[in-house]
């Protein structure tokens, strides 16, 4: 089955006119995989073991990003089952990608409002792109002790949410309506984003620009969390 799969990919990328080569050993730990690279921008493997496949994302470079988005794209174009993954990550991870987890993304940690924003702005610095968004959040008052004769009312912080649409600025069919999830237990905090699900839709009536963006967004938004390792304080959640 992995066999067959890689064919497939091998196949898939030299026809979009990426250059594979021979199997070479990235690891004693996961064997064999494939470079693939294009116009003399980053390598990229793929990774065979116990029947699963996987594409690496070794290096957060942005020339190597753009390269494994675009190869993802072409994969998922032609219905060829994969999991990006680090290298590390690869003897554990599934091969297929639901059509959920493809226009889902599940941040590394939830953020609060004002982080998550941060996050966009990140996003659309990096893309590039225009991200047009409303917010929407509710805030309780509340009387922690309502026998106290004070009456103070406290203020917590309650369920927020964010919706709007992302548009790549160099591509303009590359674009998409987004929500986002509220953490389980702080549903002050974020916990993932999800592009709009058309219902009845399946993967192949997405356009391949769309699947597209999806990448590049998840691909930006895992950058931004290492990028942002100065600030962790502000991403750690509360204890």
């Amino acid at each position: 089955m992995a066999k067959n799969i890689i064919d497939r990919i091998i196949k898939s990328a030299s026809d979009a006119g990426y250059e594979v080569r021979t199997p070479y050993g990235v690891s004693r730990k996961v064997t064999p995989s494939y470079s693939i690279g294009k116009g003399g921008v980053g390598t990229l493997a793929i990774v065979s073991k116990n029947g699963e496949v996987a594409i690496m994302d070794s290096c957060g470079k942005p020339e190597r990003l753009k390269l494994l988005n675009e190869l993802e794209a072409q994969l998922v174009k032609d219905s060829i089952p994969f999991k990006r993954a680090s290298e590390r990550e690869a003897e554990q991870i599934p091969v297929e990608k639901t059509l959920e987890q493809l226009m889902t993304i599940n941040l590394k940690v939830p953020l609060e409002l004002p982080e998550f924003k941060k996050l966009l702005r990140y996003v659309a610095t990096n893309l590039p792109g225009d991200i047009n968004y409303k917010v929407s959040y509710f805030e309780n008052l509340i009387h922690r002790n309502p026998q106290s004769k004070y009456h103070l009312a406290v203020r917590e912080n309650g369920t927020v949410s964010v919706g709007g649409t992302i548009r790549h600025l160099h591509v303009p069919t590359a674009f998409d309506q987004f929500g986002t999830l509220p953490d389980e237990e702080d549903s002050s905090r974020i916990k993932a984003v999800r592009f709009n699900m058309v219902p009845g839709w399946e993967l192949q009536d997405y356009r391949k620009e769309v699947v597209a963006l999806w990448g590049d967004v998840a691909g930006y938004a895992r950058i931004y969390f290492v990028d942002a390792k100065k600030g962790a304080k502000n991403l750690k959640r509360r204890r």
